[in-house]
């Protein structure tokens, strides 16, 4: 498993600094756009595990309207595309009922899928078209991969005291100090590499908040994945599971980025 995690971030790091800088925000939207359907339809395999059909593909289309809106008129669209969205997913559950317990539990699943998969990972296009916008995009994402990093080989070697074992049995205390640790230098090196307005202030803020955020993302998949009784998401990244749990600890912490670069702007 660590083999096959350390030849996927071999991998994935050169590709993703590639398309954050030379793919310009149409492309990297694309990639976005992308990566939430994919997520949602992992998601959405959750509730029906055994085939694709009119439930996953109609709450597919739908959350891909959000990313979209993102792009094309963030934030004077996010609004309406999402009451509309949200209407449509929670009208669509009014067809084909059998059991309205099971239904109306689907239903506020369905909606929290669009909220989580698709409304907060589409945070990264506007961060993306930021003054600096690549550079905080790849932040973001280091921020991300330092406390997945950091968490996962201080749990490794020295984990001993559980952080919330209903949760998520193997994530511990070290483990999480260790996740917050890493991400704060990792946004210190992207100080001295390109961030030089940023005060040592920004330094922690930006990495112990990203790092908690990443945090309690993981285990709000992790207790959605424990309530469905699965282990991964996927697996289409080898050494990581899915989609879902790679940006599991991602989505919660890109409006705090997104807001914060915001106001770094204005000071």
């Amino acid at each position: 498993m660590l083999g096959k995690r350390l030849l996927t971030a071999l991998v994935a790091i050169p590709s993703i600094i590639l398309i954050v800088f030379h793919s310009g925000h149409i492309g990297f939207s694309i990639l976005i756009f992308c990566v939430v359907g994919v997520g949602l339809y992992e998601y959405l395999s959750f509730l029906y595990p055994e085939k694709i059909n009119i439930q996953i593909c109609t709450h597919v289309l739908l959350g891909l309207t959000i990313p979209a809106a993102f792009y094309v008129g963030f934030p004077d669209l996010i609004v309406p595309t999402l009451a509309f969205v949200l209407i449509f997913t929670m009208a669509f559950s009014l067809f084909r009922v059998t059991d309205p317990q099971k239904k109306a539990q689907n239903l506020f699943i369905r909606t929290f899928g669009i909220l989580y998969v698709a409304f907060l990972l589409s945070f990264l296009i506007p961060i993306h078209a930021l003054p600096h916008g690549p550079w905080w995009a790849l932040l973001a994402i280091g921020i991300n991969f330092g406390s997945d990093a950091g968490g996962y080989f201080a749990g490794r070697f020295l984990g001993k005291h559980k952080l919330y074992p209903e949760v998520s049995p193997k994530k511990t205390v070290e483990g999480s100090l260790g996740g917050i640790l890493a991400s704060v230098l990792v946004v210190l090196v992207f100080k001295y590499i390109h961030f030089d307005m940023f005060r040592y202030l920004d330094v922690v803020v930006l990495g112990v908040a990203g790092a908690v955020f990443a945090i309690l993302g993981d285990m709000v998949e992790s207790l959605i994945k424990r309530g469905f009784a699965v282990k991964d998401a996927g697996g289409i990244i080898p050494g990581h599971g899915g989609v879902m749990d790679r940006i599991d600890s991602f989505v919660f912490s890109l409006p705090f980025i997104y807001y914060y670069a915001l106001f770094i702007s204005t000071l």
